[in-house]
C-alpha cells in the first residue's frame, strides 16, 4: 500500500534559505506533527506539498500521485489550511464556501454546516471584516468538507483563543478517526503531545529527527531537539 503522502529528497532554495533535502512518509492512522523552531522550513514544506511552490528537485506523492503541476488529479486529494490564507475579501463566508463547493464534486454539505455551527462561524459576515481566528475557522471548514484523504494544517491554532482551540483540535481528532491523514506543523508542544503519533523535526530546513511523538518528547536524540523540548532558543 502507497503512503498517503511521501516526500523524497525535496529541496527548495532562496536567496537566505535552502530546504532539503527533506524525506519522511505519512503512515496511516496516525497525525504527523512537522515540529522546528520559527524558520526551520516547515512552511515552506508544506506549500511545496500542497503545490504553493515547486520544489526545485526531489519529488513529492500524494495517494501515490507524484505532485505534477501540469496534472491537476492530486490537487483534489487534500485539503490545506495554510499560514496565510487568500481570500476574496468582498465575500460573505457563505460565498466563498459556495463558490468552492462547486470545484470539488465530493463537497460535504452536511459537514460543513455541522462545522459552521460547532465552530460559531459567522458565515454572513464579510471575510474582509472577519478577525485572522475567524478566517482560519473559515480555511478549516473549507478544507474538511471537500471530504479530503489528506490535510494539511500550517499552525493551525495559532490565532485562537483556548476555546476554539480544544473545538478545533477536538475537530482534527475527529477527522484522523474517521480516516484522514493529517500533516500538521506546529510549534506548540503541549499541542503535539495531545495530537500526534509521530514526528519530523526540523532545523535550518532538515530533517533532523523522526520518532514517534512519545519517543521525541521524553527522550529527544539530537541536541537540537533536545533543546527544541526544554523551550530553549534553537538558531
Amino acid at each position: 500500500m502507497n503512503p498517503i503522502l511521501k516526500l523524497t529528497d525535496v529541496k527548495k532554495s532562496f536567496r537566505n534559505f535552502r530546504l532539503g533535502p527533506v524525506s519522511f512518509e505519512l503512515e496511516p492512522g496516525k497525525v504527523l506533527a512537522l515540529v522546528g523552531p520559527n524558520g526551520s522550513g516547515k512552511t515552506t514544506t508544506m506549500d511545496c506539498i500542497s503545490g504553493i511552490m515547486l520544489p526545485d528537485s526531489g519529488k513529492i506523492e500524494i495517494c501515490g500521485i507524484e505532485t505534477n503541476p501540469n496534472d491537476k488529479k492530486w490537487k483534489y486529494l487534500f485539503g490545506y489550511v495554510c499560514s496565510e490564507p487568500s481570500f476574496i475579501k468582498t465575500m460573505t463566508g457563505k460565498e466563498f464556501l459556495s463558490f468552492v463547493s462547486k470545484y470539488y464534486p465530493d463537497w460535504n454539505f452536511d459537514l460543513m454546516n455541522h462545522l459552521i455551527e460547532k465552530m460559531e462561524f459567522d458565515k454572513y459576515e464579510k471575510i474582509g471584516k472577519l478577525s485572522t481566528g475567524n478566517k482560519t475557522k473559515l480555511e478549516i471548514i473549507s478544507a474538511l468538507s471537500i471530504s479530503p484523504k489528506l490535510l494539511l494544517l500550517d499552525e493551525p491554532t495559532a490565532s485562537l483563543d483556548p476555546a476554539a482551540t480544544r473545538s478545533v483540535e477536538e475537530i482534527i481528532r475527529n477527522a484522523a478517526q474517521s480516516g484522514i491523514k493529517i500533516l500538521m506543523a506546529s510549534h506548540d508542544l503541549g499541542q503535539v503531545r495531545r495530537l500526534a503519533g509521530d514526528v519530523v523535526f526540523m532545523v535550518r530546513g532538515t530533517v533532523r529527527e523522526q520518532a514517534l511523538a512519545e519517543d521525541f518528547l521524553k527522550n529527544p536524540l539530537t541536541p537540537e531537539a533536545a533543546a527544541f523540548v526544554r523551550g530553549d532558543l534553537v538558531v
